[in-house]
C-alpha cells in the first residue's frame, strides 16, 4: 500500500459510501427513498465496514486477503443480491472486491465490473496508479479529471462512489491476480462464467432444474410453467471444513497440504491448502470438479485415499484412485484426518 495513504474523495449520489482505514466501501441503494441508520442499505454498509476494520486490525499491511474471504462469506450468508464494492490496501497495490452492479475504474485500461462476474470479482491492482474509482452502475462511471476539494478519512456519506487519489502515484508493477489461494482464484474463475441451463426463482436466481427450491433464497421454483434458460452458474454451495472454515465452490479446485505448486493448480484449479498433524494428506490429494450442476470428487491417487460418507449413512467409502464420485449436499469428504462437508450457499 502507498506509504502515506490515499486521499479519498466521495462523489455525490444516492447510494452509500463508507471510508475507514484507507479503505472504501460502496453499497447500492436498492430503492429506499430515505437512507437512515435503520435502512437495510445502511445496515449492509455497517456490516462491510466492520469486516474491513477487523481485517485491518488483524493484518494492517495487507488486509485485502482477509476482506475477500469475509466479504464472500458475508455475501453468501446474506442470500439476496446486494450490490457492493470494496477498495482496500493490498501490500504495494489496491485490493478490489466487487459484487453485482458496481465498477472499479482505472485512469487507463479496462474497468473491473462486478456485473461481469458469475459471483464476485476479486483482484489486486498495482501501479502505475494515480487514482482508482469505485462506483455504483447508475451511469457510466468515470474518475474526475482533477481532484475535488473535499476529502474523507473516516465516516459514512451518501454518494455514487468514491475515488482514491495517490500523491505521488503508486509506482509501476505488473498487474497480478490476487494471491489468496482460497477465494481469490475461486471467484476469478467463476467470473469466467460457466454457463448452464436452469430455472429461475421469483427473485431471479438461476437454479438446478432438478431442485424444487431456490438454493440462494429458499423460495419455491416453478418448474412446470417456465422454460429452461441459460445463464452463468452460481457457486454450487461450499466446502465446510471441520474447523468451521468455508470454501465457496465457484470453480474446480485441488485440495492438499501444499497444492499451490501442483500440476492441477498450474492448469487453473483453485488450490485449497489443508493442514493435518497426522501426516495423512498428500501434497495434491483430491480434486473437486463442477460439472453442470453436479459436484464431483476425484482422488488423485493419494497415499491414504479419499473417503466419502453420504448423508444419513454411517460408513465411509473410498473414492478410488482417479475415480469420479458425484456428491450432494450433506456429503462428508475425509482427507487424512480432516473432514469437509458439502453445504448449501446458506450453510
Amino acid at each position: 500500500m502507498h506509504n502515506s495513504g490515499p486521499r479519498i474523495e466521495v462523489i455525490p449520489g444516492r447510494h452509500l459510501v463508507g471510508c475507514t482505514a484507507n479503505s472504501v466501501v460502496v453499497v447500492s441503494n436498492r430503492g429506499e427513498d430515505e437512507l437512515n441508520s435503520g435502512s437495510s442499505t445502511a445496515a449492509d454498509l455497517a456490516a462491510l465496514l466492520d469486516l474491513v476494520r477487523d481485517a485491518v486490525a488483524r493484518d494492517g499491511a495487507q488486509p485485502a486477503k482477509l476482506v475477500a474471504r469475509a466479504a464472500t462469506e458475508w455475501a453468501i450468508a446474506r442470500g439476496d443480491d446486494v450490490d457492493f464494492g470494496v477498495l482496500v490496501p493490498a501490500g504495494d497495490g489496491i485490493g478490489v472486491f466487487l459484487r453485482g452492479a458496481v465498477t472499479a475504474v482505472l485512469p487507463e485500461g479496462e474497468p473491473l465490473r462486478g456485473s461481469d462476474a458469475g459471483f464476485t470479482v476479486d483482484r489486486v491492482v498495482r501501479g502505475p496508479l494515480r487514482a482508482i474509482g469505485l462506483f455504483v452502475d447508475d451511469a457510466k462511471p468515470a474518475i474526475p479529471a482533477e481532484q475535488g476539494v473535499s476529502a474523507v478519512a473516516e465516516g459514512v456519506l451518501p454518494g455514487s462512489g468514491a475515488v482514491l487519489w495517490f500523491t505521488p502515484p503508486i509506482a509501476a508493477a505488473p498487474p497480478v491476480e490476487a494471491s489468496d489461494t482460497r477465494l481469490d482464484r475461486t471467484e476469478l474463475a467463476a467470473s469466467a462464467g460457466a454457463r448452464v441451463r436452469g430455472f429461475v426463482c421469483p427473485a431471479g436466481h438461476l437454479n438446478d432444474p432438478r431442485s424444487p427450491m431456490c438454493a440462494a433464497c429458499g423460495q419455491s421454483v416453478d418448474r412446470t410453467s417456465q422454460s429452461l434458460i441459460e445463464g452463468i452458474r452460481p457457486p454450487l454451495g461450499a466446502l465446510l471444513l471441520d474447523d468451521g472454515t468455508s470454501y465457496p465452490l465457484g470453480a474446480d479446485c485441488v485440495i492438499g497440504r501444499d497444492p499451490a505448486r501442483s500440476e492441477p493448480a498450474q492448469r487453473g484449479l483453485v488450490p485449497i491448502r489443508v493442514d493435518d498433524s497426522s501426516g495423512g494428506i498428500s501434497r495434491a490429494h483430491s480434486e473437486i470438479h463442477l460439472v453442470d450442476w453436479d459436484v464431483i470428487v476425484v482422488d488423485r491417487g493419494s497415499t491414504n485415499g479419499t473417503h466419502v460418507r453420504m448423508p444419513g449413512q454411517q460408513d465411509w467409502h473410498p473414492v478410488g484412485a482417479q475415480r469420479r464420485v458425484a456428491i450432494g449436499r450433506g456429503t462428508e469428504i475425509m482427507i487424512g484426518s480432516r473432514v469437509f462437508r458439502l453445504v448449501g450457499v446458506n450453510g
